[in-house]
C-alpha cells in the first residue's frame, strides 16, 4: 500500500438496541454507538482491528486548458480533475468528535445521526463521543476528495484602436480561480489538509 495511506477503524453500522451491544464485540457501547468492524474475529476491538481505508495519491490526474477567440474576444481556461484520492476530513471528525462545544461542525452528521426516531441515521448518537471507542480516523471521516475543477478562466477583449501612436495594444480582461468544484467531498476543499500542504 502506498506510503501515508490511512489505517484506523471501519464502521459498519450503528447499534440500534442493547441486544446488539450485548451479541458484539464492544460490550461497553450503547444503541447510538458506532459498530467497530473486528477485522481479527477475535471478540474484541483492538488496535489490530485497523485497516487501510484510503490513499491520499490519486490514481490519476488529468487537464485540460484551450484558448477560444472571436473577434476581439479571448477565453482561455483550464480544467483540472483528480480521480481515487481520499482525504480526512478535519472537520467532520471535529463533528463526531468534539473537542469542545465551540468548534464548528458540519450540519450533515447531526442531520443524519443516530436517535431513537432515526434508527436508519449514518452517523452516531453524538451522546458523550469520548466513550464511543475505536479512533476518531474511521471510514466515515475519511472521504473520498475526487473532483473536477474550474481552476483558471480569463476572458480578454483587445480593444480596436485608430490611433496607434500612444498604444500599440489595449486590452481589458477578467481572471477567475477555482470558479466550480464538482466534488463528492463535504469538506471546503477537496485539496486541503490538516496542515494546509
Amino acid at each position: 500500500e502506498p506510503i501515508f495511506s490511512y489505517y484506523g477503524y471501519k464502521i459498519t453500522g450503528i447499534f440500534n438496541t442493547k441486544e446488539e451491544v450485548a451479541a458484539s464485540a464492544q460490550k461497553s457501547s450503547k444503541p447510538g454507538y458506532p459498530i467497530f468492524q473486528d477485522t481479527n474475529g477475535d471478540g474484541a476491538i483492538t488496535p489490530a482491528d485497523q485497516v487501510i481505508l484510503g490513499k491520499p495519491f490519486p490514481d490519476f490526474t488529468a487537464g485540460l486548458g484551450n484558448d477560444i477567440s472571436y473577434k476581439g474576444f479571448n477565453l482561455n481556461f483550464f480544467i483540472q480533475a483528480v480521480q481515487g484520492v481520499e482525504n480526512i476530513n478535519v472537520q467532520a471528525v471535529q463533528s463526531m468528535y468534539p473537542a469542545n462545544f465551540r468548534r464548528n461542525k458540519f450540519s450533515k452528521q447531526f442531520l443524519d445521526r443516530w436517535s431513537p426516531t432515526n434508527l436508519d441515521g449514518k452517523y452516531p448518537s453524538g451522546v458523550s463521543p469520548s466513550a464511543y471507542g475505536g479512533g476518531k480516523v474511521n471510514n466515515l471521516t475519511i472521504e473520498d476528495a475526487s473532483f473536477i475543477r474550474l481552476r483558471t478562466a480569463t476572458l480578454s477583449y483587445s480593444v480596436p484602436l485608430k490611433n496607434k501612436n500612444v498604444f500599440q495594444n489595449l486590452g481589458v480582461y477578467v481572471t477567475a480561480q477555482n470558479l466550480l468544484t464538482i466534488s463528492n467531498y463535504i469538506g471546503w476543499d477537496p485539496e486541503a489538509s490538516l496542515k494546509g500542504n
